[in-house]
């Protein structure tokens, strides 16, 4: 049987890869991942429900939707390097349309789709908090990448 010539040799086998796996960390981040991406495809859907809006309205209403729809799936795309970052941005970017629709629209669209609203708010949170316990496990364990 061959010994470690020296000592980075002999702390690398201390640990398999599978005494540091990820797989708890990373369902919460995928899933994050999807509702952006998910997110990303219900803003185009004002594309689709123009009606009689006027040319102007409808041009502004493509630019405005197509523009937050590339931010979210850009996000979404970001979360693979930098999950925490990519996810705390996209939570301030949905917490802000929504006060945002509420100024422009009226309070009480708030209320609209409260449901759906909190279910996104959640698992982005969840997705930040285990991507910090990730990265932390990571720089414990000499990782870099996520």
């Amino acid at each position: 049987m061959e010994q470690p010539t020296n000592q980075t040799e002999q702390q690398e086998s201390l640990f398999s890869e599978s005494d540091y796996s990820m797989d708890g960390y990373d369902k919460p981040i995928r899933n994050a991942r999807i509702m952006l991406f998910i997110i990303a495809a219900m803003q185009l859907l004002p594309i689709f429900l123009m009606g009689n809006a006027t040319q102007y309205e409808k041009t502004i209403t493509i630019v405005v939707s197509v523009a937050v729809a590339l931010m979210f799936a850009g996000l979404a795309l970001y979360t693979k390097k930098k999950p925490f970052v990519a996810l705390l941005l996209a939570t301030i970017l949905f917490v802000g349309l929504i006060i945002l629709n509420a100024i422009l629209m009226g309070i009480s669209t708030i209320a609209s789709g409260i449901v759906v609203k909190i279910i996104v708010i959640v698992l982005l949170i969840m997705g930040m908090r285990n991507a910090t316990e990730a990265e932390n496990l990571k720089k414990a364990f000499g990782k870099t990448k996520i």
